[in-house]
């Protein structure tokens, strides 16, 4: 009729058969047997079919069944500097109650209760970890196969110096391999120690300042994953602009016809090397360090004033500075090439201070300095033409300049 009548004879059975248990008819020809499995393992039963009149087939039936196994197959995305996705799949027609993701050397806590795909965070950069994912079932458990990755190193890339000023360095990297990170480090001087912690990983410069000028430093960067922090990128050396000096009229001025004595200052490091200039043209020549002051600037013109264009630039590692403030000067007034050598011929003993000198003011003062320089007669007075000699050429010295000077500059011009 289509039902199933079920009679359990089972004598010494593997499993204990009970109807309306674990053994149910479905009465409709057909028949559930549930019972405890251990996964991936096979099972048989025999049956034998008995008629209503209690006949019962010669030949035994047998219904071989195989349990699923609980077996996960793992396997693993690209790593990150810091983290990893795992994805697992189960057999067919399997669900598990749970899974559970296992670091093979129990470097991290087991993840629990976890569902495919998983993301793994917080692992160290540069590290090799193994996993695999234990799947339960109704009390039992099967490990998956293993999968072994490397997280990325996620040193940034590309560190180099950007621009540089006298007091600032400015520089750049790139992001590593491993991704974003939540925050760069940048060291100074190798064994400084920490300079500056970026806010978040996607900033990808540094300025340093402020900062001394004409000097060197050097920098590493590395990159931060949660708590792990990864190697260091670089050192790469950079160096500071030159600082334009400080220039002023010595504090004792000395100021001549063509010269002045000038002193200045500035912050470089090393040891700069100086130019001076006057109206934006290079005067004198390169001046190294270090500088003794007062330093006389010479080649002036005489009775020139030279108003705001006398500067001084350092020349450092990065090439020379700008100009510096740029100074004031006038040069004493100087007759010198105005007046000629004279020639004095000695034809009376007229004297010198006397209006005689050929009646020329000018020749008697030179010729009274030059009857003194030129005294025939040690400790005698050698204010007369008969004291020198009969004729002589001489040249200025400065210190008739400077009385001529003062002479006209009383109003005896001529």
């Amino acid at each position: 009729d289509g039902n199933l009548d079920v009679i359990i004879n089972d004598s010494s059975p593997r499993y204990a058969l009970n109807l309306n248990e674990n053994v149910s008819n479905n009465n409709n020809g057909t028949l559930s047997i549930a019972f405890p499995a251990l996964s991936g393992t096979s099972d048989s039963f025999e049956y034998q079919l008995e008629d209503s009149n209690g006949s019962v087939a010669a030949s035994k039936g047998v219904v071989t069944v195989t349990i699923p196994s609980l077996e996960a197959t793992l396997s693993a995305g690209t790593p990150t500097a810091s983290s990893v996705e795992l994805t697992w799949t189960v057999p067919a027609g399997l669900t598990a109650d749970s899974f559970d993701i296992v670091e093979d050397t129990d470097d991290i806590a087991e993840i629990t209760n976890v569902t495919s795909p998983h993301t793994v965070n917080s692992l160290d950069t540069d590290t090799s970890y193994t996993f695999f994912v234990r799947t339960n079932k109704s009390g039992d458990s099967s490990n998956s196969n293993q999968v072994t990755i490397s997280t990325e190193t996620g040193v940034p890339q590309s560190l180099t110096q950007s621009t540089t000023t006298d007091s600032s360095i400015r520089i750049t990297w790139a992001e590593g391999s491993g991704g974003t990170p939540d925050s760069y480090k940048v060291y100074r001087d190798l064994a400084m120690g920490e300079l500056h912690e970026t806010a978040n990983g996607g900033i990808l410069e540094f300025t340093d300042s402020p900062i001394a000028p004409n000097t060197q430093f050097q920098y590493e960067v590395s990159a931060v994953y949660g708590m792990s922090e990864t190697g260091k990128a670089g050192p790469i050396s950079a160096t500071t602009d030159t600082e334009a000096p400080t220039l002023s009229i010595h504090s004792t001025p000395n100021i001549t016809t063509s010269s002045v004595d000038l002193e200045w200052s500035d912050n470089n490091g090393g040891s700069p090397s100086y130019r001076i200039y006057v109206g934006g043209v290079a005067t004198g020549p390169v001046i190294n360090s270090p500088v003794t002051f007062p330093y006389t600037l010479s080649g002036l013109d005489s009775a020139t004033t030279y108003t705001n264009n006398i500067t001084v630039r350092a020349t450092g590692a990065n090439g020379p500075s700008g100009d510096s403030n740029a100074v004031s000067v006038t040069t004493l007034i100087s007759y010198a090439n105005d007046i000629a050598p004279l020639t004095i011929i000695a034809t009376t003993t007229t004297n010198c201070n006397t209006g005689g000198c050929h009646g020329d003011p000018k020749a008697r003062l030179l010729l009274d300095r030059a009857c003194v320089t030129d005294d025939d007669n040690a400790g005698a007075a050698a204010d007369t033409l008969s004291d020198c000699d009969a004729s002589m050429t001489f040249s200025i010295s400065d210190s008739d300049r400077q009385l001529i000077r003062q002479w006209l500059d009383n109003g005896q011009s001529d």
